[in-house]
């Protein structure tokens, strides 16, 4: 098991639905997980209480100096999706 301070996987989307059950599945494999989520389509109560939260964009590079300054990250999980139907064309 790994402990605080090992380096950590940073998961963008963290707090959506499939993001948060990425999360889960790196801390059942014992990694440390960090998250960043702009709560645009995820929810805060999704990550668990003692995983790392920051809310923002990845697109904000000061955000990302700052988690990187203080988390040791040395890999990321990209998840970004929309759960929703209808941001899809309806051509057949």
């Amino acid at each position: 098991m790994h402990i605080t301070g090992d380096p950590a996987i940073l998961v963008t989307g963290g707090a959506g639905y499939i993001g948060s059950h990425v999360v889960l599945a790196l801390r059942d494999r014992g990694y440390r997980v960090v998250v960043i989520d702009d709560l645009s389509t995820g929810f805060r109560s999704h990550v668990p209480v003692d995983v790392p939260f920051y809310e923002g964009d990845i697109a904000d590079r000061a955000l990302l100096d700052k988690i990187v300054a203080g988390e040791p990250v040395k890999g990321s999980c990209i998840s970004r999706g929309r759960s929703s139907l209808g941001s899809l064309s309806n051509n057949h």
